[in-house]
């Protein structure tokens, strides 16, 4: 049995095209009287923009410094020679 290298088994396993077919026949769509059954059953709006987070998602910055104090200046290169 002839070993090949993993080039060679990589450019023999694509050659020729390739298709994809797509059932349609399986493609289905929620019958109407479902729909409104589950209407019936749950009739509140899924999305209301009037209600706000219990919690923020953005983290709070707990390293702010305060506005009257203001930072050293950063040491330079020069400032070592």
């Amino acid at each position: 049995m002839k070993r090949m290298a993993p080039t060679e088994k990589f450019s023999l396993s694509f050659q020729g095209e390739k298709k994809v077919n797509f059932a349609l026949s399986r493609n289905k769509s929620q019958d109407p009287r479902e729909y409104f059954e589950t209407l019936k059953n749950s009739p509140e709006i899924p999305f209301d923009a009037s209600r706000k987070p219990v919690q923020g998602v953005l983290k709070t910055n707990m390293s702010q410094t305060p506005a009257g104090v203001k930072s050293q200046k950063r040491s330079r290169a020069s400032d070592f020679f």
